[in-house]
């Protein structure tokens, strides 16, 4: 990915204007997505925050961070610095993966534009699986997500609309 295509999604990310209500049992569709069609969704546990959206192609993209305070304003912030890192991912019991994430310090953020990393994180939703990362080999974060609920389901059904589209 390069900086441009990190800076354009970045832009996006923090044009959503997270809503900073949100707190760790549940789902919460990005501020100004339609509540019943949202295409971003995120969540602040006490270990730390994801979020997911889902491209014009329907393609997942996640983000995560090891801090759950203030997601909303974190992701707000210009974060003009990003590099590439290796990214550890574990989700459950299973094999961990490893693949080229974007590491933004300045928001203790990690992001990845590779849908099948992202596709992981969902699925640890869905399957009620802890995710761990750890970015260039010192651990990063556990998350256990919430479960799915009305909000996922409705974010799942835009995105499959979004992929079946092209």
């Amino acid at each position: 990915m390069t900086a441009r295509s990190t800076i354009a999604i970045l832009s996006v990310l923090s044009a959503a204007c997270l809503t900073p209500a949100a707190m760790a049992a549940n789902w919460v569709p990005a501020s100004g997505q339609d509540a019943q069609n949202p295409a971003m969704i995120f969540t602040e546990t006490d270990n730390g925050a994801a979020l997911l959206a889902c491209s014009q192609d329907g393609k997942f993209i996640a983000s995560l961070s090891n801090d759950g305070n203030d997601f909303a304003k974190r992701m707000k912030a210009k974060a003009k610095y990003s590099r590439g890192a290796t990214v550890a991912l574990e989700v459950g019991e299973r094999a961990i993966t490893t693949a080229s994430w974007r590491w933004m310090p300045a928001i203790d953020t990690v992001l990845s534009t590779d849908h099948l990393q992202a596709a992981k994180i969902f699925n640890a939703s869905v399957r009620g699986e802890p995710v761990s990362i750890s970015v260039d080999g010192k651990p990063f974060t556990t998350l256990n997500l919430p479960k799915t609920d009305e909000t996922f389901s409705a974010f799942a059904s835009t995105c499959k609309e979004r992929r079946n589209k092209n």
